[in-house]
């Protein structure tokens, strides 16, 4: 074989490489869709005694008016110096998240945090910079797997929630994440130091 058939060759499973990770981007929002289609279909909405009978009367409002799927309770303690990634401890067990999961994850705290719904889009992301395409998934599903273990349903994609129409959100209740906004202002990364800023 020749240098310019090794060449074209080369190209051509670049080629289908490319084809077959974009697939698996597809199926991964594609499942997203078919769940909430399933939930919608074929399951009630949450009733407030199906989540915590503990909510203040603001709070059961509000699971009422944003459908938040879940009551998980997170502190985000980003230790300092940061050793393995950044600190979450969500329903008491501590996790760590890499810096580009971290600064998504703080991302939706905040829009969660303006107590609108939290929904972000991911054409918002990716020109913000939090993600580097807004037609892959990967990190979602990333993200969902770091989280899902110490979850009250061990069901992620309920709580990093897709609404099938290209946008994302924590779905638990604002008040439910804590954080030490002082420590997120003193981090090492840019990112997470600006986006500390935002954190009411």
């Amino acid at each position: 074989m020749t240098q310019a058939e090794l060449s074209a060759e080369q190209r051509r499973i670049q080629y289908w490489q490319g084809l077959c990770v974009r697939a698996i981007y597809d199926i991964e929002d594609l499942r997203d869709k078919l769940a909430i289609h399933a939930e919608l279909m074929h399951k009630p909405q949450p009733r407030m005694r199906d989540l915590n009978t503990g909510l203040s009367v603001e709070q059961r409002r509000d699971y009422e008016t944003f459908m938040y799927k879940c009551c998980d309770k997170v502190h985000i303690s980003a230790t300092i110096p940061i050793k393995k990634g950044d600190a979450l401890k969500i329903n008491g067990s501590e996790i760590k998240l890499g810096d580009s999961l971290f600064a998504l994850f703080l991302r939706f705290v905040v829009e969660l945090k303006k107590k609108k719904g939290g929904w972000v889009n991911r054409y918002t992301l990716q020109s913000e910079g939090f993600v580097s395409d807004a037609e892959r998934f990967q990190v979602y599903s990333l993200l969902r797997t770091a989280l899902e273990g110490i979850l009250l349903d061990k069901d992620a994609r309920k709580f990093i929630e897709n609404d099938g129409s290209k946008n994302y959100r924590i779905s638990t209740h604002p008040d439910f994440i804590t954080y030490d906004k002082k420590k997120l202002r003193g981090h090492p990364d840019g990112r997470v130091r600006e986006i500390a800023k935002k954190l009411r």
